[in-house]
């Protein structure tokens, strides 16, 4: 007699195979240690697809074999099968692998996905921690879900197929245990925000595809184990928040290629290993803050292309290795607070952009970039210590656009004189321990200034001849000005308001 329909309870069975020549399984049926399933109805309408929920939470089944029928496995299908164990292969004939499908699993120990598979659904493997071995996504899935392979256990290599186009947010989220390369498939365009977070043992170089436009946020934060280059594809267009934050492995040079046209907060910080130069392409706008924080390797020149309308702050601080100069591009408009601080690594000069309408507060303290330094007449506003210890020479010209000089603005630098028009109308102690400052030029009251040149160099201050000289000065010798003892005051400054 053949048998095609079961639809009576079976208990007390060790294992059970059920193949093509039974049409029709109830729900209710399988209460086995085994359970082999090809192709059979699991409700009386569906043939070829397991059904959503079909054994989610089921604790008795230990093993799982599905057969070469089997078309989709409905979302839920095996959730929490805690006792499940060994490997779990998908046949070819299976196209889609629904939400949350073998979540929870944390029994199987390997993972074999067929050639037949387009979709991998939301959480469809999250929290398998028990996984071993390489992963390869074959070329016929185009899609991977959210979390679908959150927290799994997976020791080896990570491949994705060619078929790829999108992966999703958390998609490998925390899985720590890969330790061999990831190859990102030739077709990818998006990587999800937090895709590969924290997977911290993937070695080698990466590289990601012409196909990518955009890099989520997160996306590769503190995958620290990379051990070679990093290459960004001619297509991305931006380069979301905390993108590499971490991945301190990177060596070499990075080129941001000429697609991108922003950098996100934190997008690189704490990336030290990278050894080369740092290029910068030519559609960048905005260069967010803490972009670069402690990107302490990088070495050469550094030029902030025409593109660039604000550098945010913090976006280079401490990366201590730039050796050459640094350019800031004709459309730069703002430079944040701190944004180069103690990139004590520069020995070349400092050209700042045409464009440039505020200096931050500690934008370039402690940089010892060297040659003369002029100030756009552009800008509006020089913060505190914004050049606290350069080591510029020579003469400095504070142009006549300028309103505010903040308290240590050029502290320790080494100019041999400065010109202030009478534009500033605040100035803090902005020149103090210029040792090699001998001449100020100035236009402004006495009362415009407050300890502006203590422990300075200061011997001469240059007034206007009369009837031009500004109020509240005493021509003479051997006067205390503006904290500095023994200056002399003339009025001589006949070439006003250009330099003598």
């Amino acid at each position: 007699m053949s048998v095609t329909r079961i639809d009576n309870r079976i208990d007390n069975v060790t294992d059970l195979q059920i193949d093509n020549r039974i049409e029709t399984v109830r729900t209710a049926l399988v209460l086995t240690a085994t359970f082999v399933y090809e192709g059979a109805t699991l409700v009386d309408s569906v043939f070829g697809a397991v059904p959503a929920d079909w054994k989610r939470y089921n604790t008795d089944i230990t093993q799982l074999t599905l057969g070469t029928s089997a078309t989709s496995i409905g979302n839920y299908a095996f959730t929490s099968c805690t006792e499940l164990s060994g490997s779990l292969t998908i046949p070819n004939s299976v196209t889609s692998i629904g939400t949350y499908a073998f979540g929870g699993c944390g029994g199987l120990t390997n993972l074999n996905l067929g050639s037949g598979v387009t979709s991998i659904g939301a959480y469809a493997f999250q929290g398998c921690a028990s996984f071993t071995g390489s992963l390869t996504i074959p070329n016929s899935v185009t899609s991977i879900g959210t979390y679908a392979f959150k927290q799994t256990g997976f020791t080896g290599s990570l491949t994705l197929g060619s078929g790829v186009t999108s992966i999703g947010s958390y998609a490998f989220y925390q899985c720590t245990g890969f330790t061999g390369t990831l190859t990102l498939g030739s077709n990818v365009t998006s990587i999800g925000s937090n895709a590969f977070y924290n997977c911290s043992g993937f070695t080698g170089s990466l590289t990601i595809p012409n196909s990518v436009t955009s890099i989520g946020s997160v996306a590769f934060q503190n995958c620290y184990g990379f051990t070679g280059s990093l290459t960004i594809g001619s297509s991305v267009t931006s380069i979301d928040s905390f993108a590499f934050q971490g991945c301190s492995g990177f060596t070499g040079s990075l080129t941001i290629p000429n697609s991108v046209t922003s950098i996100g907060e934190n997008a690189f910080a704490g990336c030290s290993g990278f050894t080369g130069s740092l290029t910068i392409g030519s559609s960048v706008t905005s260069i967010d803050i803490y972009a670069f924080q402690s990107c302490s390797g990088f070495t050469g020149s550094l030029t902030i292309p025409n593109s660039v309308t604000s550098i945010g702050r913090d976006a280079f601080r401490s990366c201590s290795g730039f050796t050459g100069s640094l350019t800031l591009g004709s459309s730069v408009t703002s430079i944040g607070d701190y944004a180069f601080y103690q990139c004590t690594g520069f020995t070349g000069t400092l050209t700042l952009g045409s464009s440039v309408t505020s200096i931050g507060e500690y934008a370039f303290y402690a940089c010892d970039f060297t040659g003369t330094l002029t100030i756009p007449n552009s800008v509006t506003y020089i913060g505190s210590s914004a050049f606290y210890g350069c080591d510029f020479t020579g003469s400095l010209t504070i142009p006549n656009s300028v309103t505010s000089i903040g308290s240590n603005a050029f502290y320790a630098c080494g100019f041999s004189s400065v010109i202030i028009p009478n534009s500033v109308t605040s100035i803090g102690s902005a020149f103090r321990y210029c040792g090699n400052l001998s001449n100020a030029y100035l236009n402004q009251p006495l009362s415009a200034f407050y300890n502006t040149f203590q422990n300075s160099g200061l011997t001469t201050v240059h007034l206007r001849p009369s009837p031009n000289t500004p109020a509240g000065w005493t021509i003479g010798s051997e006067q205390t000005i503006l904290g500095k003892d023994n200056v002399t005051v003339v009025a001589d400054w006949t070439t006003y308001p250009n330099p003598p």
